[in-house]
Parts: C-alpha cells; sequence; structure tokens
C-alpha cells in the first residue's frame, strides 16, 4: 500500500511523486495520465483499510460513510459482539448506525438478518444476543422510534429461551414490545407468555383471535363466550364447539348447545337483530336428545322462550 502524499501546486514542476502536472482526478476514483495515455479505477479495499485505524469503532464510522460497505460493517459489528467490548462501545456503534443522515444505511433488517440471527449459529447465547438486541433497542428509542416487528419477535423468542420471561413483562410494560397481533402470536406461542398474549387481544378487541386461542387451549365456554361478542355470526361455526365440547365430555355438550339455544332465544327477541340465528345443525339436536332425552331439550326451550 503506497502512503499518500500531500497535494502540491500544479505550478511547482519539480516534485516527483504521486500528485504530478500530468495525471488528472475525477470523482469518484478515476484516474487520467495525459502524457503516457492511461486511465486508473482506484479501487478502495474497505476489508483491508482497518488496519489504518486505531480500532474498531473508527473503523466503522468510516465504513458508514462508504458505498457497498454492508458485507464488511457486519463482519466488523459481529467481531465487535463476539469480542465482548465494553457496553459503552457497543452502544455508540449503535448509535452511530441508526442515527445516520439522511437515513440509515443500516437498516433494522439488516441488522437482524445478518448480525443477530448469525451470531445466533455461531455460538452466542441466547441470553447475551438479547442484551445485545436490547442495546440496539435503546439506540432506536433514543432517537423515537421502535423495533420492527420481525426483531421484537426474534428477541421474544430469545428471551423465552434463555429464562428471561420476566424481562418480557417489563418491556411489555414499559411499552417497548407494541400491541399487535404479530407480537401477541409471538406471545402465545409459548405457554409462560399465552396470558400477555390474550391480553393484547383482548385490549384489540380481536375477540375472534382470542376465542381461537382459548379453544385451543380447551377453554370452551370462555372461547365462545368472546366469539359471540364480536357480534358477527356470519361465520360463527357451531360444529366447532360442539364437536370440542365431545371430546370433553358430555355435560360440557350439552351446556355449550344450551347456551346456543339461548343465543338464538335473545337474537329472536331483540328488537333488532344484531345479526342472523345461529345454525345448529340437525345432527347435534338428535344428539343431545340421544343423550339427554326429548324432554329435556323441549323443557329447556320452553323455559327460555317464556323468558
Amino acid at each position: 500500500m503506497v502512503p499518500g502524499k500531500p497535494v502540491k501546486s500544479s505550478i511547482d514542476t519539480s516534485h516527483e511523486g504521486i500528485y504530478v502536472p500530468q495525471i488528472s482526478y475525477f470523482t469518484p476514483n478515476i484516474i487520467v495520465d495525459v502524457r503516457d495515455g492511461k486511465l486508473w479505477e482506484l479501487e478502495l479495499r474497505l476489508d483491508k483499510i482497518g488496519l489504518l485505524f486505531e480500532n474498531d469503532e473508527l473503523f466503522f464510522r468510516f465504513l458508514l460513510r462508504r458505498r457497498f460497505h454492508k458485507a464488511v460493517a457486519f463482519d466488523i459489528l459481529r467481531s465487535q459482539i463476539k469480542k465482548s467490548e465494553p457496553v459503552e462501545r457497543i452502544c455508540r456503534i449503535f448509535d452511530q448506525i441508526v442515527t445516520m443522515k439522511p437515513e440509515p444505511t443500516l437498516s433494522q433488517s439488516d441488522i437482524l438478518v445478518h448480525v443477530f440471527q448469525p451470531l445466533l449459529v455461531e455460538g452466542l447465547s441466547r441470553e447475551e444476543l438479547s442484551n445485545m438486541m436490547l442495546l440496539f433497542l435503546r439506540s432506536l428509542d433514543k432517537i423515537g422510534q421502535t423495533g420492527h416487528e420481525r426483531l421484537l419477535c426474534f428477541l421474544i423468542d430469545c428471551l423465552l429461551k434463555s429464562g428471561q420471561s420476566i424481562v418480557i413483562e417489563q418491556l411489555l410494560q414499559c411499552g417497548i414490545f407494541p400491541s399487535t397481533s404479530t407480537i401477541a402470536c409471538a406471545l402465545l406461542a409459548h405457554p409462560e407468555t399465552q396470558a400477555s398474549g390474550l391480553d393484547i387481544l383482548k385490549q384489540d378487541k380481536n375477540y375472534i383471535h382470542v376465542a381461537e386461542v382459548l379453544l385451543n387451549k380447551g377453554d370452551i365456554p370462555q372461547a365462545l363466550k368472546y366469539h359471540l361478542a364480536e357480534l358477527n355470526y356470519d361465520n360463527f361455526k357451531s360444529q366447532k364447539y360442539l364437536d370440542a365440547a365431545l371430546k370433553h365430555d358430555d355435560q360440557l355438550f350439552r351446556d355449550i348447545y344450551r347456551h346456543l339455544e339461548v343465543e338464538n332465544a335473545r337474537i329472536l327477541a331483540s328488537s333488532s337483530p344484531k345479526g342472523p340465528f345461529l345454525h345448529i345443525p340437525e345432527e347435534y339436536k338428535q344428539l343431545y336428545i340421544s343423550k339427554f332425552g326429548n324432554d329435556d331439550l323441549s323443557n329447556f326451550l320452553s323455559s327460555i322462550q317464556t323468558k
């Protein structure tokens, strides 16, 4: 590598160095020797130039201002994290990434796909990786930005698999995790955080999704309650709830069947029905009669119609 020399005025014709009068320079990287009729294209090897910097943090700052820098930047960032550099230095690097003007050249998706996820494959523990992602979220929060849902879902997975479910609760309380369906689904995928996922769906009044989750958990009465709270019966399938109840026991089947009949009676009695009747296939009526008798069903239907 030839060290650079200071540029001299073209008036100084006695200078014998790299910068001579007959050579012209054109941005970004073209060099022309007019006298000898030669043209060069200057290539900057970003992967080699790091040795000229006293530390990787300064090198990283230089990289962010170069084109075609991403591959080298990812390598440097992963190296910094694996070497357990001081937290302050990692934070400064993350701050540089998110505050690049006019806009960051390394997106959150870039950092997730090319830094955080590979670090897990390369042997970094989920606990250490979670800490690094939290530092990245800290840098985003400093400039009023939130983490993308893909990044947050990956963080949730790492926290849970490293036994840090309490941290998730804290992040939910602080608003670091937004109350969205995507985050709720990530929480519902793990038994430890299912309650938190359900809370998010209830806050958003996403009752159909709540019902599906509760039904999968076997809480059939609560699932039916939330499904009916949607007040949209067009796509309601009573068979799904009746079949689930039958798998549990006959008494639950009886309760769910009666609940559906009560709801139909309520709709009939309403002066402004909010939806069509809940269709109960005839086969379930006959199954009810075979299990509990025709008198049981007739007496029950009479009782709800007189109320």
